[in-house]
């Protein structure tokens, strides 16, 4: 109340530069979570994919299946069967200092990241490539 106009405008302008401060931390939090989003979405190939406890991972590109794959999980429920081919074991027994693989520290990495984030109790992921799916009841 007790404020000329130039005490005004100095606070106002004190206001807003912490408001604008604020809102960019804020958005940088949100940044932050995109870039984690996006390094992940670059690690896993697979846009869409089944996994199960006991190891396996089941990509689940649309040019598998008669029906669209995003409808999938409301259409079918219960056991489901896969007969297919692995392509690639994300394992734990990769050696990171095979002097036969050039890339044998970087697929290590990209492997322990891999089981870590991935929801399976195995300890080799092995990704198979569907040549059916079956669903029971």
């Amino acid at each position: 109340d007790g404020m000329n106009r130039e005490q005004l405008r100095t606070t106002g302008k004190a206001i807003k530069s912490e408001l604008k401060r604020l809102i960019a931390d804020s958005d940088k939090q949100y940044d932050d979570i995109h870039d984690i989003i996006v390094a992940f979405r670059q690690l896993m190939p697979y846009t869409r994919m089944l996994i199960s406890r006991d190891g396996y991972l089941i990509p689940m590109d649309d040019q598998y299946f008669r029906i669209n794959p995003n409808n999938l999980g409301f259409k079918y429920g219960g056991e489901i069967t896969c007969v297919g081919m692995i392509t690639n074991i994300i394992g734990a027994d990769t050696d990171p200092n095979d002097p036969k693989n050039i890339f044998a520290t970087l697929q290590f990495t990209v492997n322990e990241v891999l089981r870590t984030i991935l929801p399976t109790d195995a300890q080799n992921l092995c990704v198979i490539h569907p040549i059916a799916v079956f669903y029971r009841v």
